[in-house]
C-alpha cells in the first residue's frame, strides 16, 4: 500500500514538473512588457497589444511601419517609408508639449530576405535637437551567428561596436536612450526626451509572429494628438481583426486583388486570420500548420499568381466576391503547404470562373497527371 502512495505521489510530481515545464516553454516567447499568467502571454492591466510581440500603454499610441512604401502620417508631421532595393527609410518630427524642443528622427533600416519574406536586420538612426547643434548617429545591428545564434551589437557615431547586454542606457545632451533586448530577441530603444519608442525584431524560426519595425509615440508629449483627424492618424491596424477590406481603406488600395494581394503576403508568419472561419479552417491555421519553407513558396507564389494577368482578368470579368477571393487564396496556401494535394480543387474553381487553367502550368501539369 505504502509502494503504490509512493508512487502516486512520484506521478503527481513528475505530471506536475512537466506541467511547469510547458508552461515555462509556453511563456519564453512573451514580448515586451508582457506577463506569464497561467502559462499564456499575456498584457497586464492598463496595457494592450499583442503579448507575444509588445504590450504597450493605453496612453501610448502604437503603430507598425509594415515595410511598405505607403505614406502614413503622425499629426502635421509625416512618416514616409521609401523603398530602394533592400533598404528602408523614415523620416518625422516630434516636439515635446513642455518644451520648445524638437526631435528629428531619421531612420535607415537595412532588410534581408529569409524564406521568402523580407525583415529588418539593421537599422541605424540620427537623432537632433532643435536647440543644439550635436546630433547622434546610433545603429543597432543583429548578426547570425554559425550556431544560428543573433548577436545584437550598437554603434554610437564613431563608436562602437558595443555587444548588447540584456540592458543599457545611453546618456546623449541631457537625454537617455534605453536599449532592452527581450528574451523573444526582440529589441526595444526608448528615447524619452523624444517621447518615442521604437525596436525592432529579427527573424526567428521559433516564433509565429512576424518581425518588423514598430514606432511607438508617447501622446502625453504630443500636442496636437487630441486634433489628430482620423485621416491623419498613423497606420494602426489591430492585428486581431483586421480584414483586407480595412487595408483597401487605410492603405488606400482600392484594388480588391491588389489589397488581397498585400494581405496575404503580410499575414504569411501566421499574425492572425484574415477571416473568422473559411469553411472548415481559417487561413491562419493553414499558415500555422504550413512547413517555414513552404510559407516561403507560399508568399512568392502568392505574389505572382495575385499579380497575373489572367487571373486577374478572370476574377474581374466574373466577380469580386470577398469570399470567393478568400477561398481561393486558402486554396493556394493548401496547394502549396500540403504537397500540392489541393491543386484538383483549385483547378475546379478556376473552371467555375471560366479560367483558363493552361495559363497557370504548375496546376496544369498536376492536373493532367493525377485529376
Amino acid at each position: 500500500m505504502k509502494r503504490i502512495i509512493f508512487n502516486i505521489a512520484l506521478l503527481y510530481l513528475m505530471l506536475a514538473s512537466v506541467q511547469v515545464s510547458v508552461m515555462s516553454d509556453q511563456c519564453d516567447s512573451c514580448g515586451a512588457n508582457a506577463v506569464c499568467v497561467n502559462g499564456d502571454c499575456v498584457c497586464p492591466a492598463n496595457y494592450t497589444g499583442h503579448p507575444q510581440f509588445h504590450c504597450h500603454h493605453v496612453n501610448n499610441l502604437y503603430c507598425e511601419l509594415l515595410n511598405d512604401p505607403i505614406l502614413t502620417t503622425f499629426g502635421i508631421a509625416k512618416i514616409k517609408v521609401h523603398v530602394l532595393g533592400a533598404t528602408r527609410f523614415a523620416q518625422f518630427e516630434t516636439r515635446r508639449s513642455d518644451t520648445d524642443q524638437s526631435c528629428d528622427f531619421n531612420l535607415f533600416a537595412i532588410m534581408e530576405r529569409l524564406r521568402g519574406k523580407i525583415y529588418p536586420r539593421s537599422f541605424e538612426f540620427e537623432l537632433k535637437f532643435s536647440n543644439v547643434n550635436t546630433s547622434l548617429v546610433f545603429k543597432l545591428e543583429s548578426n547570425r551567428q554559425a550556431n544560428g545564434a543573433i548577436l545584437w551589437q550598437y554603434f554610437i557615431s564613431e563608436q562602437g561596436p558595443t555587444a548588447l547586454s540584456f540592458s543599457v542606457a545611453i546618456p546623449f545632451n541631457n537625454c537617455t536612450i534605453e536599449l532592452t533586448e527581450t528574451p523573444s530577441r526582440f529589441v526595444l530603444a526608448d528615447i524619452g526626451c523624444c517621447g518615442i519608442q521604437f525596436g525592432i525584431r529579427p527573424y526567428t524560426e521559433n516564433s509565429l509572429y512576424a518581425p518588423g519595425i514598430f514606432v511607438e509615440i508617447d501622446t502625453n508629449n504630443q500636442p496636437t494628438f487630441n486634433n489628430w483627424l482620423a485621416s491623419n492618424e498613423p497606420l494602426c491596424l489591430d492585428k486581431g481583426s483586421f480584414t483586407f477590406a480595412d487595408v483597401q481603406t487605410a492603405l488606400s488600395i482600392p484594388d480588391p486583388v491588389k489589397a488581397m494581394t498585400f494581405h496575404a503576403n503580410a499575414n504569411v508568419a501566421g499574425w492572425v486570420s484574415l477571416t473568422k472561419q473559411i469553411e472548415e479552417y481559417s487561413l491562419s491555421e493553414y499558415l500555422r500548420a504550413c512547413d517555414l519553407d513552404r510559407r516561403a513558396r507560399l508568399s512568392d507564389y502568392a505574389w505572382f499568381i495575385f499579380t497575373n494577368a489572367p487571373l486577374i482578368n478572370c476574377i474581374s470579368k466574373n466577380t469580386l466576391d470577398n469570399k470567393l477571393l478568400y477561398n481561393i487564396i486558402t486554396l493556394l496556401t493548401n496547394y502549396v503547404c500540403n504537397d500540392f494535394y489541393m491543386s484538383c480543387v483549385i483547378a475546379k474553381n478556376f473552371v467555375q470562373l471560366n479560367c483558363n487553367i493552361a495559363k497557370f502550368p504548375y496546376l496544369q501539369e498536376y492536373v493532367n497527371s493525377s485529376c
